[in-house]
C-alpha cells in the first residue's frame, strides 16, 4: 500500500508539468484538484518516513524524499502563456487502398508508393478424410396433429404436437349494404315449332331459331297392300337388236309366276 502511495504522489507531481501547457482557467481549476489529492497522498507518506525506519527502507528514499518535498511546498507554480506554435511538420503519408497479388498484400500510400508486405495468403491444406454419410430428412407427415419426421437412414422422428386446437368461432359479421338494381332480365315469351324447327320468341322481341326438332320414334307397320297383277306386256329399251327395245308378251296367267316371250 506504501509503495502505492509513493507512485501516487509521483503521478501527482507529473501532472502538474503537464498543467504547464493547458489553458489558463483550466490550468487554474486541476491545479487546485491537484494540490488537494497531493497533499491527500503525501502527508501520510512523508509521515510515516519520518517514524518508522522499516516503511523508509521498503519504500525508498526516492519515493520518501518526493513526499517530504511536496508536503514542505505544497504550492504548485502557475502556468505561463502558451509558447509559439511550431513549424508544420511534414505531409503525413496514409494507406488509400490494398490488395492482394498472388497471395501478398499490396499497400498502396497516398504519396503514390507502395509496399509488398510479402505473402499473406498460405498453400492449400491436405485435404481431409471423407466424413461419414450424413442424416437427411427424406419426408414427413401429420399423424393426429404431430409432425412425424422421416430421414434418409430409414428412422423416423416424432417431433411432437404442430397442430393445435380449434379456436373459437367468431363474432358474425356486420349486413353489407343492400346492392344496386339489376337490370332488366329477359324472358321467354312464346315456344312454336315452324317447318319442323323449334323457334322460341323472348319478351324483348328477339326470335331464336333453336334448330330442327329430332325425328320422333318409328310408327307401327301398316297393313299388307293386296297382291298385285303382273303386266301382260314388257318393253326392254335398248335390249334389241342393234340397240332396239324388245317387246316381251306374258305366255301365262299365274300371277305369282309370269312368263314372258320377247320377240
Amino acid at each position: 500500500m506504501l509503495i502505492a502511495l509513493a507512485v501516487a504522489a509521483a503521478v501527482f507531481l507529473a501532472l502538474s508539468v503537464v498543467l504547464a501547457d493547458r489553458d489558463t482557467l483550466v490550468a487554474e481549476q486541476q491545479t487546485n484538484a491537484t494540490q488537494e489529492a497531493l497533499g491527500t497522498v503525501s502527508d501520510p507518506l512523508a509521515e510515516l518516513c519520518r517514524t518508522d525506519p522499516a516503511i523508509r527502507v521498503r519504500v525508498g528514499d526516492a519515493a520518501c524524499g518526493l513526499a517530504q518535498r511536496a508536503v514542505d511546498n505544497p504550492e504548485i507554480p502557475t502556468p505561463g502563456p502558451a509558447g509559439a506554435d511550431g513549424e508544420r511538420g511534414a505531409e503525413g503519408r496514409g494507406i488509400v487502398s490494398t490488395s492482394l497479388v498472388d497471395g501478398a498484400l499490396i499497400i498502396n500510400y497516398s504519396d503514390g508508393s507502395r509496399d509488398n508486405v510479402g505473402r499473406v495468403v498460405g498453400t492449400d491444406g491436405v485435404s481431409g478424410s471423407q466424413g461419414p454419410t450424413g442424416v437427411g430428412i427424406t419426408g414427413s407427415t401429420i399423424e393426429s396433429g404431430r409432425l412425424i419426421l422421416t430421414f434418409s437412414d430409414g428412422t423416423t422422428r416424432d417431433v411432437g404436437q404442430v397442430v393445435g386446437p380449434a379456436g373459437e368461432s367468431g363474432v358474425a359479421g356486420v349486413d353489407g349494404d343492400p346492392g344496386a338494381d339489376g337490370s332488366d332480365g329477359r324472358g321467354v315469351a312464346s315456344v312454336d315449332q315452324v317447318d319442323g324447327r323449334l323457334t322460341v320468341a323472348y319478351t324483348d322481341g328477339e326470335i331464336q331459331d333453336i334448330g330442327p326438332l329430332p325425328a320422333g320414334p318409328a310408327g307401327p307397320a301398316g297393313p299388307a297392300g293386296a297382291d298385285g297383277n303382273p303386266a301382260t306386256t314388257l318393253v326392254l329399251q335398248g335390249a334389241g337388236p342393234l340397240g332396239g327395245d324388245l317387246s316381251c308378251a306374258r305366255t301365262n296367267e299365274d300371277p305369282t309366276a309370269p312368263i314372258y316371250t320377247c320377240s
